[in-house]
């Protein structure tokens, strides 16, 4: 039960970081300094922030909603979660900068990756 709900709110997170970014791209420059120059980059944003988030959001969610789907859900949420975590902790210690947004992205990540592994773990050391 805890597993359907955590997949449940870390689908639901995903998936209104990325309407939210689809929606105000505006909102997206103000929360993280990325600014479409052009309308391609617009695309883009709205393709990756937006879209990309969206469908991992559903994804996550569908391991909440479907029980054949937990273990896929998590694998997903681990495979993404953990090196998009990393990658930022390493980007802002090589740029020397920690904003507000880097934080709050670094204090969601890094336990949502640390979770899942653990449950993950959890669930091997049940089937062994």
């Amino acid at each position: 039960m805890l597993t359907r709900l955590f997949l449940a709110l870390a689908g639901l997170s995903w998936f209104g970081f990325g309407l939210y970014s689809w929606i105000s791209l505006q909102g997206l420059a103000e929360a993280t300094g990325v600014v479409a120059s052009t309308t391609t980059a617009s695309i883009e944003l709205r393709a990756i922030y937006g879209g990309m988030q969206i469908g991992f959001g559903l994804l996550v969610a569908a391991g909440a909603l479907w029980p054949r789907w937990q273990t896929s859900s998590l694998h997903a949420l681990l495979w993404l979660a953990l090196p998009t975590s990393a990658s930022r902790i390493i980007a802002a210690l090589l740029a020397g900068e920690f904003s507000r947004y880097t934080l709050m992205a670094m204090a969601y990540e890094v336990p949502i990756a640390l979770l899942t592994l653990l449950i993950l773990l959890q669930r091997r050391r049940g089937h062994s």
